[in-house]
């Protein structure tokens, strides 16, 4: 079986130094209300890397806008069934294998993402 890379003592490591780092540029007192239901993590093995990042999803279609979109050429209709996303991230670190050295890759200003254009992560 394998084990998920969060599961790996020294990963832990890095993710507590990205968590504090994170709340250091965005103390809880200021991250928005919809970060909590429209963020998600991500962690990913680089090679000589952790690279870690909390991450939106944005939908390309409007809250209650119709599936049903009508080619202007032809007329003809076409239904999504199902939408796609684009991620969009929000906050992300980069940490060496060797001694959990951290590097900021990505930091967005939390305040001037327009939730409404987010998914809710489920």
């Amino acid at each position: 079986m394998r084990k998920k890379l969060e599961d790996n003592p020294a990963v832990e490591a890095a993710i507590e130094k990205f968590i504090g780092e994170f709340l250091q540029k965005h103390p809880k007192s200021d991250i928005p209300a919809w970060f909590f239901e429209k963020t998600c993590p991500g962690t990913i093995d680089d090679g000589d890397y952790w690279r870690i990042a909390i991450v939106a999803k944005k939908n390309p279609r409007r809250p209650l806008e119709s599936n049903v979109f009508i080619d202007e050429e032809s007329g003809e209709k076409r239904y999504v069934i199902a939408d796609s996303y684009e991620e969009v991230i929000l906050f992300e670190m980069s940490f060496k294998k060797s001694d959990l050295s951290g590097t900021i890759l990505t930091d967005v200003d939390l305040h001037d993402i327009n939730d409404g254009e987010l998914a809710v992560v489920s």
